[in-house]
């Protein structure tokens, strides 16, 4: 669906067998429904150059996701809580977003290795547990 511009709304999907999930340069993409927060098999998310993009699943259940893509997401301000058993997300870009915080329950991303919050103005907040995240580079 990469670089679908009449897309704006990403409906309940059923697809447990999912591993990747391209939605990068949507332009027009606002939401995306609570389902995929909870996709087993996906391995990755590229949500990358999704300007007008405002709501991500709550909760994030994702226990195979190793590369989440949020670059360029400007008019997202949150990102979802993470479950504790996200234990292979090893990249977590949101550089250029519009992130304000970060959630307390980043902590349970214990195989993160590169987190990139350049350029993200609108950030405010680190939890106090962002040390607990050995492996950042």
């Amino acid at each position: 669906m990469k670089r679908c511009e009449s897309i704006t709304e990403l409906p309940e999907l059923c697809a447990p067998s999912l591993e990747k999930l391209d939605l990068s340069y949507c332009q027009n993409l606002v939401k995306v429904h609570e389902t995929v927060g909870i996709l087993d098999k996906l391995r990755i998310w590229k949500l990358q150059g999704c300007g007008k993009l405002q709501i991500l699943p709550n909760n994030l259940r994702l226990k195979s996701l190793e590369e989440f893509l949020l670059m360029d997401c400007l008019r997202l301000e949150k990102l979802p809580n993470i479950h504790p058993k996200m234990k292979c997300l090893r990249d977590l870009n949101l550089r250029g977003s519009g992130i304000r915080e970060l959630p307390s329950s980043i902590k349970c991303l214990t195989a993160l290795r590169f987190l990139d919050v350049k350029d993200c103005e609108n950030l405010r907040y680190l939890p106090d547990d962002i040390y607990k995240l050995q492996l950042l580079i």
